[in-house]
């Protein structure tokens, strides 16, 4: 039994204080919702709802799970917006390495827009022209200008190409 399906079942219930709405609402049948509320009752070992024919209402132990479900099932969406919503912020520390003249001329001038933009970003620059063992330093990015690197387990992209012109002069 899905525990948070089914205390969304029995508040759906109460709050339309009807199990055909409800049904209706959760897009199952009433048998179904019926059963799950059944099923919820024989694992708590008590009646939450007093049924007729014509009429429901909750007893003592239903009330009281209806207030506790209610202010679970909030608190639980609560967390779930929370992390959803921060999910979509970029936050945390991001550590870069990059070459000394690279990180003065190219990514100084990005720095301040980048960290405007990203306000919950703390970038820590380490601008070193020796090669590190990234992994071992702890840095989430290196960007190293060179034709080629050497074999590794890590993984590299092309972020350009450098042209060189080559010029000849008469003879």
């Amino acid at each position: 039994m899905d525990v948070l399906l089914t205390m969304r079942a029995f508040r759906r219930v109460v709050e339309r204080n009807s199990f055909y709405k409800a049904a209706e609402d959760l897009a199952i049948t009433p048998a179904a919702l019926s059963k799950q509320i059944k099923q919820l009752e024989n694992r708590l070992g008590t009646l939450l709802l007093v049924r007729t024919t014509r009429s429901m209402s909750l007893t003592e132990a239903g009330l009281l799970y209806y207030q506790e479900a209610c202010r679970l099932l909030g608190e639980f969406d609560a967390l779930e917006q929370t992390v959803a919503a921060s999910a979509q912020q970029v936050s945390g520390m991001l550590r870069v390495n990059a070459p000394l003249s690279f990180g003065l001329t190219v990514l100084s001038p990005l720095l301040p827009p980048f960290m405007q933009r990203y306000p919950q970003l703390q970038v820590e620059l380490t601008l070193d022209d020796r090669v590190l063992d990234v992994v071992a330093a702890g840095f989430d990015i290196s960007l190293r200008i060179r034709r080629r690197l050497p074999d590794s387990s890590l993984s590299a992209r092309a972020l350009g190409e450098v042209h060189q012109r080559i010029c000849a002069a008469p003879g």
